[in-house]
């Protein structure tokens, strides 16, 4: 029963290898509770180190290779009712599978068609583990549940309605899909407005034994609600952190790929201007082809440069104080800012306006959430103008923005 689900938090970063030096984590199941509890460290496995060493293992190749054995082994001959819960890698980046599930012996480029490849040898080996249940006579008084921490942030998801967000939807729209005990019938797809927090209340739902206090069952009918997203890019530094800095708290309310179900933090108040270096919030707002903050604001590192808020009570436009990447060898610049493809204004800079201050009507018909594309001509890099070591391709600087209360007149330059 695959739903519009939530996951819990964002992406990850680690690249592994193929090999055997994860193997040994097959033993631990048979270990004494002991033994379990040391190697699982409260969360900090203590073959971490060995287990991700990207010289030895390939989760991909190594969770199938696990699955494989799983299902050839499976027997039926527990007095009492049994319960598995296996956490693998198998359709996990890096791509290494060829056309037939051949491992290719290398990692393959990120593509829609490596990433189906890789989701199909998955999904066999799960058919495999399914129909031996069958076999075994277990299958239908068998819960399963599939699902993942979080979905794919490497390729665009076909669910964004916006092309920045893309990525972060995709993230955010992890596998959820369950088989309750003594069903039948082909898979149910339902419009259910589910969080992957609600596995446990899904669970006991379907078993009828037990209850949680959290989480709502996606078996029942719901309505509207508010699902939390947290989005972060994972570091091994993580482990011993106090908190993750970078950590971003996004609210859902409706379909996960409408831009306007989303919540970006924090509104800014109208008429108060903000730097953006002293914003603490400044990265859920910067959405996407923005660099790192710098100590006066943010340069754009790309072609397009995606800035998003929502839209506070009474905004009529948003003011913005920016400067313009130019020099001697790119004297002038234009800049356009656009609304869901409507052009809303236009800015040049030049090497004696490289500093300017203007301001962006709101649309009457916009949504909740705005988002602005900032779109720069020919970004170019300190070091190709021999100006620095800098290879990023810049564009224009953001320092300040407001919101303009509604009928005061506005300065932007409308084509």
């Amino acid at each position: 029963m695959p739903i519009d689900s939530v996951g819990t938090h964002g992406r990850g970063r680690r690249i592994q290898r193929p090999g055997s030096a994860a193997a040994g984590c097959r033993s631990v199941p048979r270990a004494p509770l002991g033994l379990k509890n040391a190697v699982y460290n409260q969360g900090e496995w203590l073959v971490q180190a060995v287990a991700s060493d990207r010289r030895f293992v390939q989760f991909a190749v190594e969770g199938n290779s696990f699955l494989h054995d799983f299902t050839q082994a499976m027997n039926a001959q527990a007095p009492t009712p049994t319960s598995k819960f296996l956490h693998l890698f198998t359709t996990h980046p890096p791509y290494v599978y060829q056309e037939g599930c051949v491992y290719a012996g290398r990692e393959l480029e990120i593509s829609a068609e490596n990433d189906f490849i890789q989701a199909t040898c998955a999904l066999e080996r799960v058919a495999a583990l399914l129909m031996r249940l069958r076999e075994i006579g277990v299958y239908d008084n068998s819960a399963i549940a599939i699902i993942s921490d979080h979905g794919n942030y490497l390729l665009e998801s076909r669910r964004a309605s916006s092309p920045s967000r893309a990525s972060l939807i995709g993230s955010a729209n992890p596998t959820f899909a369950f088989k309750p005990v003594q069903s039948e019938g082909p898979i149910e797809v339902r419009q259910n407005e589910v969080h992957i927090g609600d596995f446990g209340a899904t669970l006991c739902d379907g078993l009828q034994v037990c209850s949680v206090p959290q989480g709502v069952s996606a078996l029942s009918p719901s309505g509207a609600r508010t699902r939390v997203f947290y989005d972060y890019r994972w570091e091994n530094d993580f482990w011993s952190a106090d908190s993750i800095e970078t950590l971003k708290k996004y609210e859902i309310n409706g379909p996960i790929g409408s831009l306007s179900s989303w919540s970006l933090g924090a509104e800014l108040p109208v008429g108060e201007p903000m730097a953006i270096a002293d914003m603490d919030n400044a990265g859920d707002f910067l959405i996407s082809g923005w660099g790192g903050l710098e100590g006066w604001g943010v340069w754009s590192i790309a072609e397009s440069a995606y800035l998003a808020f929502t839209s506070p009570p009474g905004a009529g436009a948003v003011r913005v104080r920016a400067r313009g990447f130019v020099a001697d060898g790119i004297p002038r610049r234009t800049v356009s800012v656009s609304y869901r493809g409507q052009e809303l204004a236009s800015i040049p800079f030049s090497l004696t306006d490289s500093k300017v201050e203007f301001d962006i009507p709101l649309p009457d018909d916009r949504e909740n959430v705005v988002e602005l594309e900032f779109r720069i001509t020919d970004p170019v890099s300190p070091k190709f103008l021999g100006l620095s070591e800098d290879t990023r391709n810049l564009g224009i600087g953001l320092e300040a923005i407001s919101f303009l209360p509604e009928n005061k007149p506005t300065s932007a330059q409308i084509p």
